[in-house]
């Protein structure tokens, strides 16, 4: 049986956790999604990605609107990304001009 991971937010996966926490678990997934979504625009014709362009896979306008919702509009500016987070939207965004290298490396 698959485990959940142990750095997910206490209660998370029960529909119990603290707003605070999840909105920075959002914040930091807005960072991904953004970073991933500009890539996979950047590279729209390879078709090794066409799965992955699937619109109901696009989360970054979602998950701006559940921020804005959950701590308000100022969240850009209150809440920070955790490192994890930041470090993985970074390495998408030098991966992402590479086009067929998409992933690799």
């Amino acid at each position: 049986m698959c485990q959940p991971a142990r750095r997910l937010p206490p209660g998370l996966l029960a529909g119990r956790v603290e707003r605070g926490r999840y909105c920075l678990m959002l914040r930091g997934l807005h960072e991904i999604y953004a970073a991933l979504e500009t890539a996979l625009a950047r590279h729209a014709g390879l078709d090794l990605l066409s799965a992955a362009r699937a619109p109901g896979l696009a989360r970054t306008a979602a998950l701006a609107a559940d921020l804005d919702q959950l701590h308000g509009q100022a969240w850009r500016r209150e809440l920070a990304s955790l490192p994890a987070a930041d470090a993985y939207a970074a390495r998408l965004r030098e991966i992402g001009p590479r086009g067929g290298a998409v992933g690799a490396g």
